[in-house]
Parts: structure tokens; C-alpha cells; sequence
């Protein structure tokens, strides 16, 4: 990516408070081109929230899929198993729930960063329009 003039693009750094005594401290790039911000995006597409947040839930709907699926044929049922063979299979089973809790809370997670990334871009238009 180009180097840009220090007026194209700025740090901004917010704190937004989430509940009585909870904060969420925030830095973000405010890009005065449209087509700037869409090139950082292209370039670094793990600051692309809107797009993680759809691959996050894809990924969960998969996972939740096959669970569900080894479920129905009963394939985490271990009361058939030599004691051997259950240990393994139960790890299994606990491993995909905490990778589903994982997923879900990381979801949880971006849509406060997606929610305060919309209300902040609201801020700053209005901003821009007055000065």
C-alpha cells in the first residue's frame, strides 16, 4: 500500500462504555477517501469485521452441522465402547463444544466491535459535515 499524507488518514482512539462498569477501548483508522479505507481492507482483510463476522458464523453453522449430525448416528455414545476407546471419543465431543463456545463468544465479541465501528463512522460523517 501507498503511502498516504497525514491528512488522508487518522488515528482515532475511543473508549466506549459498555454496561455500568465495563469499557471497550477502541483504535481506528478513519480513512477521508472511501477508496482508501476499501484498499486497507483488501490488504489487510482481518480488519474487515463485516466479512469475519460472516465467516465466523459459516463456521459455526458447519461445526454445529457435524455435532449435530454424529449425534443423530450416535457417535458420541460411549456406553457401547471398550474404557479405552471412550476417553478419546468423549475428549472429542468436549473439544467441538468449547471450539462452538469459543466461535460464539468471538462472535459476541465482534458484533459489540461491529456495532460501535457503525455508531462511531455515524459520529464522525456528522463530525466531517459540521467542521
Amino acid at each position: 500500500m501507498e503511502r498516504r499524507d497525514e491528512q488522508g488518514i487518522r488515528l482515532v482512539r475511543t473508549r466506549n462504555y459498555v454496561g455500568r462498569q465495563t469499557a471497550f477501548y477502541a483504535s481506528w483508522l478513519l480513512f477521508r477517501e472511501p477508496g482508501h479505507a476499501n484498499e486497507f481492507l483488501r490488504t489487510f482483510p482481518r480488519f474487515d469485521i463485516p466479512n469475519r463476522l460472516e465467516g465466523l458464523e459459516r463456521d459455526g453453522q458447519e461445526l454445529a452441522q457435524k455435532v449435530d449430525e454424529r449425534l443423530r448416528r450416535g457417535g458420541f455414545d460411549i456406553g457401547k465402547l471398550p474404557g479405552e476407546q471412550r476417553r478419546g471419543i468423549a475428549r472429542r465431543f468436549i473439544e467441538a463444544d468449547e471450539k462452538l463456545e469459543d466461535l460464539a463468544r468471538h462472535g459476541e465479541e465482534l458484533q459489540l466491535a461491529d456495532s460501535l465501528r457503525t455508531d462511531w463512522m455515524t459520529v464522525m460523517e456528522n463530525y466531517g459535515r459540521s467542521a
